[in-house]
């Protein structure tokens, strides 16, 4: 069952839910006050009776004569206002029937009350396969017995719960329609947004238009879909682009093997120091080529995307990077560090900070020195080289961007491109500039956690 179809029968149970509870108060409603009606009628004959205004030995005699009948029906007041059933009730159980239907008898189910007392609430009575209003009120030695048919509002009941049903039917109908027409009109944009998901999914075309106008639920939904498509594209994008650029610059290396190698195999009897030589230039092109795959891997799946965040001191890791860039270059690293509490992924940090040591010693002489600062959050790399042509400086992050002077020298190109990814994921930025003094200056900037407060 689809969500229009759902919605639709939702709508019009609550609608007929609506309409057969207005219908059985409308209902219950009428029935009381058309016995509050009736109670009433019966309730005024009663007073009168119990004030004296009729006399009641007049229309229902202590004399148990055959006459009785006669004279009480006589008695009787004229006109309106006279109950359907009229009997008078002896103490030897002689019943006699003023008005009303021969053989029937009214009983008396509870107390009846005296004719100075308070006048008995009526009840509801089965005589003679019809239902009445009965009320009894006792005279001296005798009861007098009242009662009005319910018939006229039973009709009127039955009348009520015809157009009732009648109403409320149509009223349901016209829910149900109206219902399905909500259906329809609420769920339009839901049904527009799965074909065009349905559309992507099929096609694989991430540049389908995705419509994002509308301001509700929706509307926020669609924009989650039309960015996360943004997201998509935009990671394709990378990956294409990483494929075609690793492509280009594996090129090269394995051109330069493959060349080597065709030498050793074309002149098996080549002078040794010659021999020597291309096995040296085989043996740097395959570590700059294992380099080069393994940078190429890191910029694509993000290797230490699994590690968990912890609770460092950037000024550790630092001096660790550090560390192992002098047992690698033989440099002199000049490190300047202050407690710099972090919350961050270690490995991220050390690779990062790694890359851009190995930068400054790559394109540094030997005898100059390389600057590290460390303060809370902040990290400065500085290097005392020619810097970086202005030219270049909006694309030292670019994947396998290599400066002009710098195409001589080994590498991928991919090194600051990791930074670049590491510290973004990290949630900081990092950005290369040339020192005033001389020399490129790279800083990464990083989130430092709030003070906590002295205990």
């Amino acid at each position: 069952m689809n969500l229009r179809t759902r919605l639709a029968l939702a709508l019009g149970t609550l609608a007929a839910l609506s309409v057969v509870a207005a219908g059985a108060i409308n209902y219950a409603v009428t029935e009381r006050r058309l016995h509050e009606a009736v109670d009433t009628g019966l309730k005024g004959f009663a007073a009168a009776v119990a004030s004296g205004a009729v006399n009641s030995a007049s229309y229902c005699p202590t004399s148990e004569s055959a006459d009785a009948t006669a004279i009480g029906v006589a008695a009787l007041p004229a006109g309106g206002g006279v109950p359907d059933i009229v009997q008078c009730a002896y103490p030897d159980g002689q019943v006699v029937s003023l008005i009303g239907p021969d053989g029937v008898r009214l009983r008396e189910p509870g107390p009846a009350v005296d004719v100075g007392g308070a006048v008995r609430e009526p009840w509801t009575e089965s005589v003679g396969g019809r239902d009445y209003r009965v009320m009894v009120i006792r005279l001296t030695e005798r009861e007098l017995r009242i009662a009005e048919s319910l018939a006229e509002t039973q009709r009127v009941l039955a009348s009520v719960r015809a157009r009732s049903a009648t109403a409320g039917l149509a009223i349901i109908l016209l829910a149900a329609a109206a219902g399905v027409l909500v259906a329809r009109w609420t769920s339009a944009p839901v049904t527009r947004l799965t074909a065009t998901a349905e559309a992507i999914a099929t096609t694989g075309d991430l540049s389908i238009d995705v419509p994002t106008g509308r301001r509700d639920e929706v509307g926020r939904l669609a924009r989650a879909f039309a960015a996360m498509l943004a997201a998509l594209t935009r990671s394709r994008e990378q990956q294409q682009q990483l494929v075609q650029d690793a492509g280009h610059e594996l090129r090269t290396p394995l051109t330069s093997l493959r060349a080597n190698v065709d030498t050793l195999r074309r002149y098996p009897h080549l002078d040794p120091s010659l021999r020597d030589r291309v096995l040296t230039d085989l043996d740097g092109e395959l570590r700059e080529l294992s380099a080069l795959v393994d940078e190429v891997v890191a910029l694509a799946a993000d290797r230490y995307e699994a590690e968990e965040e912890q609770h460092v001191d950037l000024a550790d890791l630092v001096r660790r990077a550090t560390e192992r860039a002098r047992r690698r270059s033989g440099r002199r690293i000049v490190v300047d560090a202050v407690p710099a509490p972090l919350v961050a992924r270690p490995e991220h940090v050390l690779r990062a900070v790694g890359n851009l040591l190995d930068n400054a010693v790559k394109f540094t002489d030997p005898g100059t020195p390389i600057e590290v600062t460390v303060r809370p959050g902040r990290i400065d790399v500085r290097d005392h080289g020619r810097g970086i042509d202005p030219a270049d400086l909006p694309h030292v992050f670019d994947r396998f961007y290599r400066a002009a002077d710098a195409r001589a020298a080994p590498g991928s190109g991919l090194g600051l491109a990791i930074v670049q990814q590491i510290v973004h994921q990290c949630g900081g930025t990092v950005r290369a500039a040339n020192h005033a003094q001389g020399g490129a200056l790279f800083t990464i900037q990083l989130a430092a956690p709030p003070p906590t407060s002295a205990e």
